[in-house]
């Protein structure tokens, strides 16, 4: 009988919180997933067993056997390639990822999906995610926009992940490419400086550009011909350091091993800053701008807040064998104060804890 639910990364700082919360709705299903039997079994045991330990490594051969009792997988890692979606959408196991890594997505939009026989959604989280839902959300009300701007703040107080504090580091020196008009143009991180107003107020922040995928993504699932996300964190000065370590190209350095890991202890110890993250979607057409904003807290609980309602959603609802971004299937829906994710065919809605939407 498929009925497990495995997170690897399952025991990590957003896996743990989806884990938990499945096991509420899910008890006795649910699997924390990951290399470290000690830290698979110390976490289980932390949640009282709700949550069960299973040693799991994306380098270890796996059988078709492997996949017949499991209904759900939800991964919180990146991976080098897509063989193991692969296995997953071709043995039956449904799949939800919450990577932010371009060229995962990339290959895995190139996938014929004839030979599946489960769904995938991908795009799932804070950015890219809720980034998304709003861009589609803009273009359902306002269907001429032309253009999507996307603006991200991010609190240094919060509890960054290694791993997401890493892959941003990463980023810092790595060219992107963004969608202008249709036509692909090459971009450098904190380049090209905007004046944003998060808030509605006289409040303004500086956002730079950053290479978050939901900019390719969007361009393919919501036809806008120009689309461009910025990053800036709660601290200007953190931004501008940035900023200037990537004009003067110092943040090649950050390729040497030792300073990477020196910069990266530095950005783990940093608790200025309040745990606030908020994503503004700009839609601009012939008529002028409309804007949406979502606002919350710590980033990693609206990840699996979100990861958590798509992957019930997934169990309770049938969705045709395909790969999805998470627009896609779903809508952002606000009743009173209240945010749920709704799937768009069937109207059933799932909770999301945190966060509110504003229109500005």
């Amino acid at each position: 009988m498929r009925d497990k639910i495995i997170v690897i990364g399952g025991y990590g700082n957003v896996g743990s919180i989806i884990t938990q919360r499945l096991a509420k709705v899910f008890a006795g299903k649910v699997y924390a997933a990951g290399r470290s039997k000690a830290k698979a079994e110390k976490f289980a045991q932390e949640t009282n067993n709700k949550v069960k330990p299973l040693v799991f490594s994306m380098k270890q051969a796996i059988s078709e056997d492997w996949f017949s009792e499991i209904k759900l997988v939800i991964v919180c890692i990146d991976q080098q390639d897509t063989t193991f979606m692969e296995q997953c959408l071709k043995n039956g196991v449904a799949y939800v990822d919450i990577t932010a890594n371009r060229h995962f997505l990339t290959m895995a939009n190139k996938f014929n999906n004839d030979t599946f026989t489960a769904p995938a959604i991908l795009s799932v989280g804070f950015i890219p995610g809720i980034s998304n839902l709003l861009a589609s959300r803009i273009q359902q009300q306002y269907p001429t926009i032309h253009r999507l701007d996307i603006d991200v703040l991010l609190g240094l107080g919060d509890e960054h992940g290694e791993a997401a504090l890493q892959w941003m580091l990463m980023q810092t020196y790595r060219p992107f490419t963004i969608y202008q008009n249709g036509q692909k143009i090459k971009k450098t991180p904190f380049s090209d400086k905007k004046a944003t107003f998060f808030d509605g107020n006289s409040t303004k922040h500086y956002t730079y550009r950053f290479p978050f995928p939901d900019q390719q993504t969007l361009y393919q699932t919501l036809e806008v011909p120009t689309i461009s996300t910025r990053v800036c964190f709660d601290s200007s000065i953190m931004t501008t350091a940035l900023y200037w370590l990537c004009k003067s190209r110092m943040n090649q350095l950050l390729k040497i091993p030792l300073l990477n890991k020196l910069f990266l202890t530095f950005l783990k110890n940093w608790k200025y800053g309040s745990k606030q993250c908020i994503v503004k979607v700009e839609g601009l057409d012939t008529n002028g701008s409309n804007h949406l904003t979502f606002s919350s807290e710590e980033e990693a609980t609206v990840t699996a807040n979100v990861a958590t309602c798509v992957a019930q959603a997934l169990i309770e609802n049938n969705f045709e064998h395909k790969i999805y971004h998470i627009e896609e299937i779903f809508s952002l829906t606000q009743n009173a104060d209240q945010l749920h994710l709704q799937v768009t065919k069937t109207k059933k809605s799932y909770k999301l804890d945190k966060g509110s939407i504003d229109v500005i």
